[in-house]
């Protein structure tokens, strides 16, 4: 049995949603990486986020009941600089707001860190952005 990731969240509320309108609709699904993006939130950027996997053989029932087809699905998880597949969900760090409030957290408790969201390649570095 092969497993793949159909969606990647940063956020435990949103992908136990989407997890559990497929398992209304049949679809056994797990979300990997879930309890420790929960216990601490920065954690996402490092494991690539909260990713909603099933067994291959539902992938076409489980795009179409996310309203996703299968070319937006097969591009949002290609490297659109060298086409690789082997990209995964990041919080981005270049940008000098990024740094600015990093900063600023390491001062100050309080202020929260800005980052964007984007899909990173492994094999060429390139980030680029999520397209919901």
């Amino acid at each position: 049995m092969k497993f793949i990731t159909i969606k990647s969240f940063d956020n435990p509320v949103e992908a136990n949603i989407v997890k559990a309108k497929l398992e209304d609709s049949g679809i056994p699904c797990f979300l990997k990486d879930e309890n420790i993006v929960a216990i601490n939130p920065l954690y996402a950027n490092a494991t690539g986020g909260i990713k909603l996997q099933i067994n291959e053989k539902f992938k076409f029932l489980a795009l179409e009941i996310l309203g996703l087809t299968e070319q937006s699905y097969e591009q949002s998880l290609v490297c659109p600089a060298c086409g690789s597949d082997r990209v995964h969900f990041v919080s981005s760090s270049k940008s000098l707001k990024n740094l600015f409030s990093f900063i600023l957290s390491l001062a100050t408790t309080t202020y929260p860190i800005f980052l964007k969201k984007v899909y990173k390649c492994d094999s060429c570095g390139k980030e680029f952005p999520i397209e919901d």
